[in-house]
C-alpha cells in the first residue's frame, strides 16, 4: 500500500495535451519529439510519456537509463537516446528498440556487432557540433562517421541533430548554427548520404526561427506550458496568431501546524525573521529535501485560500514557515499550492526561478522524484 505523501504534484492531462497540439500545429508536418528527459523536467515521465505516447512521434530521453525506464513503463513509442549510455546497457537497449545517439566511432562498432549478433537493426542519430561546445563531432568527423555507419551491418542512420546554444534570445547566432549544420548535411548529401530525419529546433528555435523545425522539433519545455513570453510575442511578431501555452503542474501540500506568536519573535534557523506584530504561522510539510529551494527563504510565497501568504524565516529540509496572519479562516490540513493556481491567484515556476535567480528547469527538475505525480484533469 502507497503510504500517503502530504506533498503532492498534480499533472494536468488537458493542459498537456493542449500544449503538444499547438506545438503538431506550429512545426507542421515534421516529426514532434517530445523531450521527457529528467523525469519529464519534474513532471513525472511516467505520466507525462503515457499522456503522450498517441501525440507524439518520439520521446526524447537524456540517457540509456530514462529509454529503458520508459520501456518498463510499457510505452512501445519510438525512444531517442540524446545524450549518452553506458556500454553495459547496449544489448538491452537495442532488444527494446531503443534509437542511439552515436558521437565516435568506437560507438558505431560496437552497436553494429550487438545489433549482428541480436539480428536486430540499431537506429542512429547523429550528433553533430555547431556552435554549443558538448556532445557532437565536427564537419570532417560526421562525414566518416555516416560513412562508416553506412558501411557497417545492421545499422540505419536514420537522423542527424545538432543542438541551439542561444535559440531563445539571440537568432542572430543561432542563425549561425543552422547554417553549420545545413552545411554539414550539404556536405554529407554530396558524399551520396542521405538522412531521413534532420532536425535540431528546440523549443525556442521551433517558435523563433521557423527555417530550424526541417524533419523534427523536439520539444521540451514548451510541452510543460513555461516558455517566455518574450518568444510567444516573437511568434505573433512574425504575423501568426498568438499561442496560449498553459502551465501543467501543480505543487500542492497541506498546512500540518499552526503557531500563534507575540510581536519581535523570531523565526527559524538562524533566526533570520523577526515578527513585528502578533503573527499567525502556518507550518508547512515542505522543504529543501522535497526540492523547494533553501533560497527562497523570506522571499517566497504560498496560496492559501486563494491569497498569497509570505515564506518567514529560513526555509528548512522538511518544513515552511508562512504568515497567514491577514487570511481569516485557516486551519490545519488547509490547501496549500506552492506553485500553480488557486483561485483567482497564481504562482508560477517562472516567478520562483526569477527569486531564486535562476530558470524555470531548475525550479523543476529539483523537485524530489519521489513525491507523487498525480495526473488530474
Amino acid at each position: 500500500m502507497t503510504k500517503p505523501n502530504l506533498n503532492r504534484l498534480e499533472v494536468s492531462k488537458s493542459a498537456l495535451i493542449h500544449n503538444a497540439k499547438v506545438f503538431k500545429q506550429i512545426i507542421g508536418q515534421s516529426k514532434l519529439i517530445a523531450v521527457v528527459k529528467s523525469n519529464a523536467y519534474g513532471h513525472g515521465a511516467k505520466v507525462v510519456s503515457e499522456t503522450l505516447a498517441e501525440l507524439v512521434d518520439y520521446l526524447g530521453v537524456a540517457s540509456g537509463t530514462e529509454a529503458l525506464e520508459l520501456r518498463r513503463f510499457g510505452l512501445k513509442i519510438p525512444i531517442l537516446v540524446l545524450s549518452y549510455y553506458d556500454e553495459g546497457q547496449l544489448k538491452e537497449l537495442l532488444e527494446e528498440n531503443i534509437t542511439l545517439v552515436i558521437y565516435d566511432h568506437r560507438q558505431v562498432k560496437k552497436i553494429s556487432a550487438l545489433a549482428t549478433g541480436l539480428n536486430k537493426v540499431a537506429k542512429i542519430h547523429l550528433k553533430v557540433e555547431t556552435g554549443l561546445s558538448r556532445l557532437g563531432v565536427d564537419a570532417e568527423t560526421a562525414l566518416s562517421l555516416s560513412r562508416q555507419i553506412k558501411a557497417l551491418p545492421h545499422l540505419e542512420l536514420e537522423g542527424i541533430f545538432s543542438h541551439f546554444a542561444t535559440a531563445d534570445d539571440d537568432t542572430t547566432f543561432a542563425t549561425h548554427q543552422l547554417n553549420n549544420f545545413l552545411e554539414i548535411i550539404k556536405n554529407l548529401e554530396v558524399a551520396s548520404i542521405t538522412i531521413p530525419i534532420k532536425h535540431i529546433a528546440n523549443t525556442a528555435g521551433c517558435i523563433r526561427l521557423p527555417t530550424s523545425r526541417l524533419d523534427g522539433g523536439r520539444i521540451g519545455i514548451g510541452l510543460y506550458g513555461l516558455a517566455d513570453a518574450e518568444l510567444i510575442d516573437a511568434f505573433a511578431t512574425e504575423g501568426n496568431q498568438k499561442i496560449s501555452l498553459r502551465p501543467v503542474m501543480t505543487w500542492k501540500t497541506k498546512i500540518i501546524a499552526i503557531k500563534d506568536l507575540p510581536p519581535k519573535t523570531t523565526i527559524g534557523y538562524g533566526r533570520t525573521y523577526k515578527t513585528e506584530r502578533q503573527t499567525k504561522l502556518a507550518i508547512l510539510p515542505t522543504g529543501y529535501n522535497e526540492g523547494y529551494g533553501r533560497s527562497l527563504s523570506n522571499l517566497g510565497e504560498v496560496l492559501i485560500s486563494g491569497q498569497r501568504c509570505p515564506i518567514r524565516g529560513r526555509i528548512c529540509m522538511n518544513l515552511i514557515g508562512v504568515d497567514v496572519t491577514d487570511i481569516g479562516e485557516v486551519a490545519t490540513h488547509s490547501e496549500v499550492v506552492l506553485f500553480g493556481r488557486q483561485g483567482k491567484s497564481q504562482i508560477t515556476a517562472t516567478e520562483l526561478a526569477r527569486l531564486d535567480k535562476t530558470i524555470n528547469y531548475e525550479i523543476l527538475t529539483k523537485i524530489n522524484p519521489s513525491l507523487p505525480r498525480i495526473l488530474v484533469d
